[in-house]
């Protein structure tokens, strides 16, 4: 991935400071320079001796304290690290803020661990950047704080569903708008849609399910994004005046289900046609989907199909009334019939705006350190558009920083105990010299 200047530019003219002069010219017993955050080189690279003390965009070593010091506070010391802004759901351009209990002097913001969204030195307005996103939908920002010395202190990470239209808060109680994660509502038990639960953005490795890619390219059989997660639900809430929620989820397959609204309105009016209704199975996820032999791309898995059984009136009437109330396909089984209306747009609340791309999973980075006669290398995978760039550091047997560098290979002091690198701003990677 190619970073802006911006982004580099501190790094960047560090690392020139430290491959003209070393790190160890202008430095005296007490420290050697620690790799700037902000591009100023830090006291020392004049030529003068450090002290131990520094400023905070330098950043030394001072005796006896742990990866030195900037402005009297020790290096590398971790904080806890919150993103306050966005919340659950954001309007374009998007204000990104982050709050830290320790100190921090700057946190870059990325998304997706590979689009750079921008970075802030200003505390008093909670290192704020405003960023545009294109396509629109789910996004996982992660912020990363660094401190005085270039040390990586903290984290954080924020799902929020971006719009180009008007902001839905971070309620999500905002009607019926159709923006991916909004609150989703259903008739309920008077018919007045005012049974409403939140949407979920879980990431795949929390689903324990895997949808299968469109049928055809089908739009309607695009995997869902967003679920409603039982765990938070009242199951014998009403969604339908009769019909609990319980009867359409089965919650012992997982928390993560979809159930269309519209698909809820078709059933209760085929209930106040024919009377009391069973219905035998409801949304499926495709792990029980599979298990029960039903097909690939049922549409159980999408939240649109019931299998419907009546107590008053034949299989042959409610194959007829899901007819009428517009079922795309019909199946009568010896006990039930299969009702789905798959030639309705499926909701976007759920599935996101037809067309639009689906976020791409982030790639998958590799890296080890690697001993090189009296040097070390940092082969790594991952990145398609060149070299990482890599931050090298050396630290003594009392964790003070002793050396610095950067480039494809590094020859730490004799001094020196341990060796971790930084690659690409994405990995960290560390090992004890034996």
């Amino acid at each position: 991935m190619v970073r802006p200047p911006k982004y580099l530019a501190g790094a960047l003219s560090a690392a020139l400071g430290v491959a003209c002069g070393g790190p160890s010219e202008g430095a005296s017993e007490g420290g050697t320079n620690a790799f700037p955050s902000s591009g100023d080189p830090g006291p020392g690279s004049s030529g003068e001796g450090s002290t131990g003390a520094s400023s905070s965009s330098g950043g030394e070593s001072g005796e006896g304290t742990s990866g030195g010091q900037t402005g009297g506070q020790a290096c590398g010391q971790t904080v806890n690290l919150e993103i306050t802004s966005p919340g659950a759901s954001a309007v374009n351009p998007v204000t990104i803020t982050a709050v830290a209990d320790g100190p921090v002097a700057r946190v870059v913001y990325e998304a997706e661990a590979v689009l750079y969204i921008g970075e802030s030195t200003d505390v008093a307005s909670d290192f704020a950047v405003e960023y545009t996103f294109a396509p629109v939908g789910p996004r996982s920002i992660q912020a990363t704080a660094y401190d005085g010395c270039g040390y990586i202190v903290g984290g954080a990470t924020r799902v929020t569903v971006v719009s180009d239209g008007e902001d839905t808060g971070d309620t999500g109680d905002t009607g019926d708008t159709g923006v991916l994660g909004d609150d989703v509502c259903y008739p309920g038990p008077g018919g007045a849609w005012d049974v409403c639960f939140p949407l979920v953005l879980p990431a795949a490795d929390e689903l324990g399910f895997e949808y299968p890619p469109p049928l055809d390219q089908d739009p309607n059989y695009r995997a869902p994004l967003a679920f409603i997660d039982l765990t938070g639900v009242d199951l014998g809430i009403k969604v339908a005046p009769n019909f609990a929620f319980s009867e359409l989820v089965t919650a012992q397959f997982g928390p993560y289900v979809v159930v269309q609204p519209s698909a809820v309105e078709h059933i209760q009016a085929i209930r106040d046609a024919l009377g009391p209704i069973t219905v035998p199975s409801g949304f499926r996820n495709p792990v029980h989907n599979a298990g029960l032999g039903g097909s690939t791309w049922s549409r159980h898995i999408y939240g649109d199909a019931f299998d419907l059984k009546a107590s008053n009136a034949s299989l042959a009437e409610v194959y007829d009334r899901c007819g009428v109330e517009g079922a795309g396909f019909r199946e009568v089984y010896d006990d039930h019939v299969h009702c789905d209306w798959r030639n309705e747009p499926v909701d976007e609340r759920f599935f996101g705006p037809a067309g639009a791309p689906l976020p791409e999973e982030p790639p998958a980075y590799a890296a080890a350190l690697v001993g090189d006669g009296d040097g070390w290398l940092a082969p790594a995978e991952g990145w398609d558009e060149g070299e990482p760039l890599r931050r090298w550091r050396a630290f003594d047997g009392e964790g003070a920083l002793v050396g610095v560098g950067v480039g494809v290979r590094f020859t730490p002091p004799p001094e020196a105990v341990a060796v971790e690198v930084t690659i690409g701003e994405v990995l960290v990677r560390r090992v004890e010299i034996e």
